[in-house]
């Protein structure tokens, strides 16, 4: 907590934040131990989760263990990806929908796709429902991540659907036939005709409450 203070005071930030995404796992005791904290959830097509982890594993050498092996098996590899994105959804969706039952002032939700899409407008909503000051320049950030765009500035459109020309057709069909029109929620941000339909196990898409 100490250094999260100096580092967002370095930047004159008035907001002390952290991104990681396992966290949203212990998100109940973060809540507790930060009474005026508040929970953003980014959720994302889980077919551009397993091209964007894919992508960034087999070009990132230096991985544990475990990815080092799997990369000599070949496809077993993109097989792991698969299993594990898959759980990794859907572990998220019951946190989003248990979170947003306890804590539906203090948590967010926002989809990657739509953000990439329409930024000024979701930015405003999350600063709006934050109680923050929304800021020109919180829309011209430069992009740090491993991914197609590093060292850009703003918001990349293309990312919403880039990974369509990335994905094998075995992986395509995995998802669609997990999660079936569960992944029309993602499609509708770009204005794509969604007609998947569900395979196994399907339930209506969580969604949370519009503020």
């Amino acid at each position: 907590d100490c250094f999260m203070s100096l580092f967002a005071d370095s930047l004159g930030a008035s907001v002390r934040g952290d991104k990681t995404p396992i966290h949203l796992h212990w998100a109940e005791e973060l809540l507790g131990w930060y009474p005026n904290a508040r929970i953003l959830h980014m959720v994302r097509d889980p077919r551009a989760v397993h091209v964007s982890d894919l992508r960034r594993r087999l070009r990132q050498k230096n991985r544990t263990p475990i990815y080092s092996f799997l990369r000599r098996l070949g496809p077993a590899f993109e097989l792991f990806t698969a299993i594990e994105t898959t759980l990794f959804y859907l572990a998220s969706q019951r946190a989003a929908a248990r979170l947003s039952s306890r804590y539906p002032d203090r948590y967010l939700q926002v989809v990657f796709e739509e953000l990439v899409q329409h930024p000024r407008e979701v930015i405003t909503r999350l600063c709006e429902d934050s109680g923050l000051v929304f800021d020109e320049r919180m829309l011209d950030r430069v992009v740090v991540s491993a991914g197609y765009n590093v060292g850009d500035s703003g918001f990349d459109s293309r990312a919403s659907d880039r990974w369509k020309a990335h994905i094998s057709g075995w992986a395509s069909a995995w998802y669609a036939w997990f999660f079936g029109e569960d992944l029309c929620r993602f499609e509708r941000t770009t204005s794509v005709t969604c007609s998947l339909q569900p395979r196994i196990g399907h339930r209506d898409s969580f969604e949370p409450p519009q503020r």
